[in-house]
């Protein structure tokens, strides 16, 4: 796996935006029979964080999701990994849980704070590969959406955030992937 390009994100984005509604559902019925604790975490328990702060939110969320998904499928193929795995699962888990945590229990008022969790999304750690550009774009597309709708507007950084880890979390099932 390396990080993703701009024209590979150009690439990426249009191929997920040509699914005809069909291939959608075959993506997530394969993402759900293969990888069913990732599935619920990307498609259950993460956006179920966020729609207690706003629905639109969660819903623009697993719609991301689902752009990320493919966006990985379609540059790095099928993942490495097997989500199902309950070392790997458990590995995952231990590496994203301090950051959910914060996430979970913050308001985010504290800019700094807020800042440093950002920050450790985006930079790699010893033989780690972040996804800036792609975190990027989700983020603009999040702060887009959101300002459709002033409701929306407080639930930014914890869409942001979560999106952050989600992306971290699908990468993680192409780590070794060449």
């Amino acid at each position: 796996m390396h990080e993703l390009t701009d024209q590979e994100l150009y690439k990426a984005f249009a191929y997920a935006r040509s699914l005809s509604e069909d291939q959608g559902k075959q993506i997530m019925a394969k993402l759900m029979q293969n990888q069913p604790g990732l599935y619920q975490t990307l498609f259950g328990f993460l956006p179920d964080i966020i729609a207690e702060q706003q629905q639109d939110m969660a819903h623009l969320f697993m719609d991301l999701c689902f752009d990320v998904v493919c966006v990985f499928q379609y540059t790095f193929g099928d993942p490495v990994h097997n989500g199902n795995d309950p070392v790997w699962l458990e590995k995952q888990a231990a590496l994203l849980g301090a950051d959910l945590q914060v996430l979970h229990g913050s308001n985010m008022a504290n800019e700094k704070a807020w800042a440093n969790l950002q920050n450790r999304f985006t930079t790699a750690s010893p033989g780690e590969i972040t996804q800036t550009g792609l975190i990027n774009v989700l983020h603009e597309a999040i702060d887009e959406h959101a300002a459709l709708n002033t409701r929306r507007v407080p639930a930014i950084p914890i869409t942001q955030g979560l999106m952050s880890v989600a992306v971290k979390l699908i990468g993680s099932l192409y780590v070794n992937q060449r």
